[in-house]
């Protein structure tokens, strides 16, 4: 995940790339062409809401990851070695 985030519009089209919607897009499409005009708006309602509820989540996780980011700071611990007398050969 980039430092920055995702604008809306990535956010938005990857809900897209969802293997699913693309079948269930495809089964509105043919149920149309049937003259199942009902079924095709009921799926592709079923889409928009799928799309939306997944928007919705994935923004807010986002915005949630970057306030938790801008929360935190990490610091890497800083090592030091000692070195004994006694274990140095004589």
């Amino acid at each position: 995940m980039p430092e920055k985030g995702f604008s809306r519009a990535q956010v938005l089209l990857r809900q897209f790339k969802n293997p699913v919607s693309g079948i269930l897009f495809a089964c509105a499409i043919v149920a149309g062409f049937f003259g199942q005009l009902e079924q095709s708006i009921a799926i592709l309602s079923m889409i928009g809401l799928s799309v939306a509820l997944g928007f919705y989540n994935e923004y807010k996780a986002e915005k949630t990851v970057q306030a938790l980011r801008q929360s935190v700071f990490v610091e890497q611990p800083e090592y030091k070695t000692a070195v004994y007398l006694s274990a140095l050969p004589q």
